[in-house]
């Protein structure tokens, strides 16, 4: 009985916190492009809060806040509708975890600030590390 209710409780917190009404399209891409569920479902919780309708100062769109530019990259014609931005917003981040070499928080960096700003923040951290 211990064990249940605790499973209970734990799963109405993570419901709270990471909402699963968009599992199945976070799943498929998931699997599709390679990158932890975990990521997907943090980067929309903080760009968005799960709002599909969500908009920045900044003209981010939908879920996972996907810049115009980012959406006709990979494509999205509806950035609003959550199945393309999440697929747009998850292939993203593949392409950022590769081109960081895996590294989860560069290619977090980057999803948020761009990847260009990314790369410089790398390279001076790189620089003032190694002395260089």
């Amino acid at each position: 009985l211990i064990g249940f209710l605790f499973q209970v409780i734990c799963d109405g917190i993570d419901r709270k916190n990471y909402p699963r009404k968009y599992s199945e399209f976070v799943e498929k891409y998931s699997d599709e492009f390679g990158v932890p569920e975990y990521i997907i479902y943090s980067t929309i919780k903080v760009e968005s809060g799960f709002d599909s309708s969500a908009e920045s100062s900044a003209g981010a769109i939908g879920l996972m806040q996907l810049m115009p530019a980012t959406a006709r990259r990979f494509n999205v014609s509806n950035a609003y509708d959550p199945q393309q931005n999440i697929m747009a917003g998850a292939k993203y981040l593949a392409w950022l975890l590769k081109r960081f070499n895996g590294d989860q928080s560069l290619a977090l960096a980057g999803y948020n600030a761009g990847s260009g700003a990314s790369v410089r923040l790398f390279g001076v951290m790189a620089k003032f590390c190694t002395g260089f």
